[in-house]
């Protein structure tokens, strides 16, 4: 049985490759699916700045955002596996101004979908769960959107700070 789902799953693997490497130029839309996070002030709900962001994905020598100020952050999800772990570095959290670090990890599904001739195949996921390796860090998470389409800039995840 596994045999047969790995198979498979190298198969959708290798198709979504092939459909991904094969784009023209003249496709209009992302050709990856990014997982939005937004930090949010708790008391007014709007956006809240982090100071000196640092993410990476971890087993992987992949520095996504490097000492950057952000209210928002998207991330690549794995293609072929089903979880993905990233590592946050923060400077500062509003008056907190110590360092902290954690993990975060996120259990997904991955289902390519043909977009168009130009674009072939795109990774569209759907998140089952999250969890922060320090939640006592914020007020409040939560999963808003578990659909992780080729929308630039959507959110799926909500931190209240």
């Amino acid at each position: 049985m596994k045999t047969i789902r790995n198979i498979f799953i190298i198969t959708v693997v290798a198709a979504t490759l092939a459909s991904l490497a094969s784009c023209r130029k003249d496709c209009y839309m992302p050709s990856r699916s990014m997982l939005g996070i937004m930090f949010l002030d708790s008391v007014t709900v709007k956006p809240f700045t982090i100071s000196g962001v640092t993410v990476q994905g971890v087993g992987s020598d992949s520095l996504l955002y490097d000492s950057v100020n952000v209210s928002a952050v998207y991330l690549p999800l794995h293609l072929v596996k089903d979880t993905t772990d990233f590592k946050f570095k923060v400077s500062a959290i509003g008056d907190r101004k110590e360092g902290f670090e954690f993990t975060l990890k996120v259990v997904h599904s991955t289902n390519p979908q043909y977009v168009s001739p130009e674009c072939g195949c795109v990774p569209f996921h759907t998140i089952k769960k999250f969890e922060f390796s320090k939640p006592e860090l914020f007020k409040k998470t939560e999963l808003f959107n578990s659909e992780v389409q080729n929308v630039e800039q959507d959110v799926h995840i909500k931190v209240y700070l």
